[in-house]
């Protein structure tokens, strides 16, 4: 209990012993079977829409994941702490391996199923370089599903776990569709800083034939930006819980 790697390790025991996790595996296997149905497809559109999906997978596993912990527990793992202070990472780390986890799989497998097809799943043959951008954008979407989730949940924004779970909902929803809606309600652009940027992603990409790294990395400086506030908030959340 004295490293961040047994906490982590305690987290994935705990999670795997709760089955809290056996409906967003349901759900990830329901949309891999009807994303990649119909072939041959785009692999730029095929990806946005896996990272589009894997932010709400992400946020829902985290969700539940939270559902699991109890701070009485919580209590517990910190009073066998020898530094205290850090804590609050631990459960960013996890989330953080969990996205990186459903990253890979969600890129790794349609590449996998293009092999089997015999090239069948995508129009083209895809570079490397696209590849390591469609990961790249699958790992920033899912740290802000996950993110958020952290924040918004019971025992930080709202007492009653319905509100939090509605108001979780409201985000994710206002993150994939904000860039439609702010095209048709005057002024609510100046509202979408408020929430994770990925429909300002998804609707730059959506008329690329190709992924360009340099073209990722500059439309994702924006996200990364609000990973790094969502971090700031969380951890000021975070200690403010465990430690006040």
């Amino acid at each position: 209990m004295n490293s961040s790697r047994g906490i982590v390790a305690y987290y994935r025991i705990l999670y795997q012993q709760s089955n809290k996790w056996v409906m967003p595996v349901i759900g990830w296997a329901v949309f891999l079977y009807l994303n990649y149905l119909v072939m041959p497809q785009e692999f730029t559109s095929t990806m946005l829409n896996s990272a589009t999906a894997m932010f709400l997978l992400t946020a829902w596993v985290s969700q539940t994941f939270l559902g699991s912990l109890t701070p009485v527990m919580e209590q517990i793992i910190v009073t066998r702490l020898s530094k205290k202070e850090g804590y609050w990472a631990q459960t960013l780390i996890f989330v953080s391996w969990l996205s990186l986890l459903l990253s890979l799989v969600s890129v790794a497998l349609p590449l996998v199923i293009n092999l089997v097809k015999s090239q069948g799943l995508f129009r083209r043959e895809i570079a490397l370089e696209e590849i390591i951008s469609a990961l790249l954008i699958h790992v920033v979407f899912c740290l802000m599903g996950g993110l958020i989730t952290l924040i918004i949940q019971p025992r930080y924004l709202f007492r009653d776990g319905k509100l939090s779970n509605l108001f979780l909902v409201l985000v994710g929803l206002i993150s994939i569709v904000g860039h439609a809606m702010a095209t048709k309600i005057p002024g609510f652009q100046f509202l979408l800083w408020l929430f994770p940027p990925l429909s300002r992603v998804t609707n730059y990409f959506l008329e690329k034939p190709v992924f360009a790294i340099s073209e990722v990395l500059s439309q994702l400086i924006g996200s990364i930006i609000y990973i790094i506030v969502l971090i700031i908030v969380y951890r000021f959340l975070r200690k403010k819980f465990l430690y006040e």
